[in-house]
């Protein structure tokens, strides 16, 4: 039986990427999103394509019943037997900073960034308690969390929290997961920018490139091939980490 994943915001990006890449590799893939109803459709055919199954679901998150991220395990574990990978990176990203701060930005951005995260990990650590299984948990971070300014503040400080829950529930829910994180840097051209500051940007890393989605889709099968690791975050990210700024890289360039 093939290995499953699940994938939330998987239908475009960064999250299709790892769908494709996983897919590729033998597992099956479901894929979670939340408005993009006809990319995850014409996805999870292109998965199917490739030999192995796949499912979509949608939801908001975070749920607002939190037994609801349970129910959803259920069903997946009821369909394919297991849940072996969770990539928790959908993800909130909308410009705010200390001086424009808002009440709804916080905890609209904690909600989905960390919360949500927290809460599909904590059900899967009870299901598999039950089902006596093991699985990797990988929570979607940002390089900003070791080279952080107060660009995008929100954003960032949801993306700590969720940093430090990594840690913390590795401790607490070893064996039954290992949980670690990856850090991207400037990844994909966003709404933000135009593809000239995209390209400029990308390219201002030690490295001479920051991270390609290709890339963060082989450090998730690294990380599941190395049973001994958990509890880390590794930065993917062309060295942009290296140098510091007081402002995001899309308004240096």
């Amino acid at each position: 039986m093939n290995k499953t994943c699940i994938i939330t915001g998987g239908a475009k990006r960064i999250g299709k990427e790892l769908c494709k890449k996983l897919a590729a590799g033998g597992w099956n893939i479901v894929i979670h999103y939340n408005q993009s109803h006809q990319e995850a459709k014409e996805l999870k055919a292109e998965i199917v394509k490739m030999g192995v199954q796949a499912k979509i679901f949608k939801a908001s998150f975070p749920l607002e019943n939190e037994k609801e991220y349970k129910k959803i395990l259920e069903e997946i574990f009821t369909e394919f037997g297991s849940v072996d990978l969770l990539v928790n990176n959908a993800s909130e990203f909308l410009y705010d900073c200390p001086k424009s701060i808002s009440n709804r930005n916080l905890i609209s951005a904690y909600n989905c960034n960390c919360v949500a995260p927290i809460l599909f990990t904590r059900a899967l650590f009870d299901i598999n308690k039950n089902h006596s299984n093991k699985s990797l948990v990988i929570n979607i971070l940002d390089q900003k969390i070791s080279n952080p300014n107060p660009d995008f503040f929100s954003y960032t400080l949801s993306k700590y929290a969720l940093y430090q829950a990594t840690k913390l529930m590795a401790l607490e829910m070893a064996s039954t997961l290992r949980i670690v994180s990856i850090s991207p840097g400037i990844t994909l051209q966003s709404e933000h920018q135009s593809k000239i500051n995209f390209d400029n940007g990308h390219k201002k890393t030690p490295l001479g490139r920051s991270s390609l989605p290709e890339d963060i889709a082989s450090a998730v099968i690294w990380l599941e091939a190395n049973p001994a690791i958990t509890g880390i975050d590794l930065i993917v990210d062309g060295g942009q980490h290296l140098t510091p700024s007081n402002r995001d890289v899309m308004f240096t360039v």
